[in-house]
């Protein structure tokens, strides 16, 4: 049973129609008669009478109206219609409806798609007839031409900025000569219940108000809620923004999260009817979490033998590549530090020649890279105490010794140092493990980097400077090298603090230019280290502040903490001023007592595996003298010979019962004839 019914009754039984769950699908040739469909496009109803009525079947056309003017038509074929009873809600689903728009409607079109990819939400008028097979207590009733005029509200996607864009994952992919890919993963969050299949999309990046490339979505479909979107960015800043591009791949690199800006503009896509839509788009702030790892993955160091007179070591890191892209160093310079301690710099290096290069989501260790490395005192004491203090190690009398560096920073004595390849030939077995505690404070070293670089990655060139924190260093057995950069003041204030004392003294074979003499003494307060010492030269004697000989001393092995308490050395006395040493002789009988100073700057001390050279030794001795020899007797007394050059030949020996220490005297005496 088929019913018609009259217009002004039929204008009631429609109470609204709710479009809002409409899927719409836009390509370039369909950008004035999209594709719809609905899972569940609804009318609320109303019926002149009580009974219960079940709509089965439903076709609508529907003209659409915005700001005034009708703009599109919708045909809805009809098909299988479900209904609420109760509420008297019908439901209808269809699939790939054309929306036409009228051909002298596109811009009123235009501006309804933008407003509803923008706005909280739109009105638009409808207008229309529909048919439907109605399922009442009397039967199966065909309701045919049943008019309506409606609005209906539509939520819009609020530019998508109601929630920030999340970035969830992001590969550096490609390095292009003119641009390089990156791919992303992101959520957007639409609002509303409107889903738009927009095609291939195309929006701006800016940061800092530069534009830094576009940012890609192909055959992008905006669904409703959190939707998981692929973004590909073509990274690509010109001109002055180069600049504000690199600081931007700089701070995702270390460790800094950037916020950027999407926005659109009538280039976003080639469908016309959207290019105003997206042309609104604005997000912002979409931040691009931090990469949260070094590419320099470790650092390792090692000393040359020179390093204290060239001041190069030699730099080799990891680098660990956590993209598909691959990764080529094409030239770089850097700096390290430790806890705020500048430790030294790789000076600007170019390796064109041979890059260096690690694949995509790969490793590579880098070739050795010239690291000028401090050779200042007071930094490296420093960063041996930082060090030590962190990985909990006693640097026990070496920090008595490092503190009178630290206390006299000016202190620079010119010692030189060199590496002794000998083992050590003084060991006492009771010295602190210096060189243990050294290479134990040096280890898990942290390191914070901060690195120049010119870059290709692919074929995208670019030049970085950026920062790596906390990376992992190495040393090994060469940073002891280092001993003679910092050891050099410490080495010349323990010879001045050393104490020499001679309590006997031995004369034999005296000639007009010099004599043998030996000493019995102490060598203490030489410091906590086991040492060798060499006199490379003559020390020099000096009386009364004058030099009037020098005698050659042999080698005298030290012991930490001990010295030598019982030294003896021997040595011939060359004298160099025959007047001041008769002099000195004369004062020598006369006097109760007299002040040598021993002195010399050719001094060698091996210790720590250094050889110190340069060393200043001065020391002033005293000695009790013979006070004019008084109860002096002559034990024994021959003339052997007559003098070759004139004379006699006279040797005698003396027992001197005086208070000088003991003396033992050959003397040679030429008689006049």
């Amino acid at each position: 049973m088929a019913v018609a019914l009259p217009d002004q009754g039929s204008q009631n039984i429609i109470k609204s129609v709710d479009l809002d769950n409409m899927d719409l699908k836009f390509t370039e040739a369909t950008a004035y008669n999209p594709s719809t469909s609905s899972q569940s496009t609804s009318a609320a109803f109303t019926l002149p009478f009580d009974f219960p009525v079940d709509i089965k079947t439903l076709n609508q056309t529907i003209t659409l109206g915005y700001e005034g003017s009708d703009f599109a038509q919708l045909a809805i074929p009809r098909g299988p219609s479900s209904t609420d009873v109760q509420n008297r809600i019908v439901y209808v689903k269809f699939n790939d409806v054309p929306l036409n728009v009228f051909d002298n409607s596109h811009s009123t079109f235009e501006r309804f798609i933008a407003a509803a990819t923008t706005g909280k939400q739109e009105t638009i008028h409808l207008v229309g007839m529909a048919d439907a097979d109605v399922d009442t207590a009397v039967g199966m009733v065909s309701l045919n031409g049943v008019a309506f005029s409606v609005e209906s509200t539509i939520q819009g996607l609020q530019g998508l900025d109601t929630k920030p864009v999340v970035v969830t994952s992001l590969d550096v992919n490609h390095g292009f000569p003119d641009f390089l890919l990156i791919r992303t993963q992101a959520i957007l969050y639409n609002p509303s219940n409107i889903t738009i299949s927009t095609g291939d999309v195309s929006f701006d990046i800016q940061f800092q108000d530069k534009s830094m490339g576009t940012a890609n979505a192909q055959d992008l479909t905006i669904t409703p809620g959190n939707m998981n979107t692929t973004i590909d960015v073509h990274f690509a800043p010109q001109g002055d923004a180069v600049a504000i591009g690199q600081t931007l791949l700089e701070h995702y690199l270390q460790g800094v999260d950037v916020d950027i800006a999407i926005i659109g503009d009538s280039s976003a896509t080639n469908i016309q009817s959207l290019q105003l839509a997206l042309s609104q788009i604005h997000l912002f702030p979409v931040t691009i979490p931090a990469l949260n790892q070094t590419l320099i993955k470790s650092v390792s160091l090692t000393f040359p033998k020179d390093i204290v007179e060239t001041g190069i070591a030699t730099a080799s890191f990891t680098l660990s590549n956590p993209f598909t892209v691959s990764v080529n160093l094409l030239r770089m310079s850097g700096s390290g530090s430790f806890q705020g301690i500048d430790v030294g710099s790789i000076p600007n290096t170019d390796v064109s020649s041979d890059p260096i290069h690690v694949d995509g989501h790969s490793e590579a260790t880098s070739s050795g890279l010239p690291f000028e490395f401090t050779r200042d005192p007071v930094t490296i004491i420093k960063l041996l105490k930082a060090s030590a203090a962190q990985n909990h190690v006693d640097l026990g009398p070496l920090n008595d010794m490092f503190q009178f560096v630290l206390d006299n920073p000016d202190y620079k004595p010119p010692v030189n140092t060199t590496i002794n390849d000998s083992k050590p030939t003084c060991v006492s077995g009771h010295q602190f493990d210096a060189t243990g505690a050294i290479l134990a404070a040096l280890a898990n070293l942290k390191v914070d980097i901060s690195v120049d670089a010119d870059t290709k990655l692919d074929d995208f060139a670019t030049s970085l400077t950026f920062n790596q924190t906390s990376v992992p260093t190495t040393t090994d057995q060469t940073s002891l090298f280092l001993i003679g950069a910092v050891a050099g003041p410490i080495a010349q204030h323990m010879v001045d603090d050393s104490n020499l004392v001679l309590s006997e003294a031995f004369i034999t074979n005296i000639s007009d230019d010099g004599l043998d003499i030996s000493f019995k003494g102490s060598l203490t307060n030489i410091g906590p280290l086991d040492a060798r010492i060499e006199f490379t030269g003559p020390v020099t004697l000096k009386w009364q502040e004058k030099p009037i000989a020098t005698v050659t001393l042999p080698p005298v092995c030290v012991a930490a903490n001990v010295g030598v308490p019982n030294y003896e050395a021997s040595g011939r006395l060359t004298i160099s001023d025959q007047d001041e040493f008769t002099s000195f002789a004369e004062s020598l009988l006369h006097s109760e007592e007299f002040e040598w100073t021993i002195s010399t700057d050719q001094i060698r001390v091996y210790t720590l595996g250094t050889i110190f050279e340069g060393l200043v030794f001065e020391k002033s001795i005293s000695f009790k003298a013979f006070n004019n020899v008084a109860g002096v007797s002559v034990v024994k007394f021959d003339l052997p010979s007559d003098d070759p050059a004139g004379g006699i030949h006279i040797e005698t020996d003396a027992s001197i019962p005086s208070s000088a220490r003991e003396w033992s005297l050959l003397f040679f005496f030429e008689l006049d004839h």
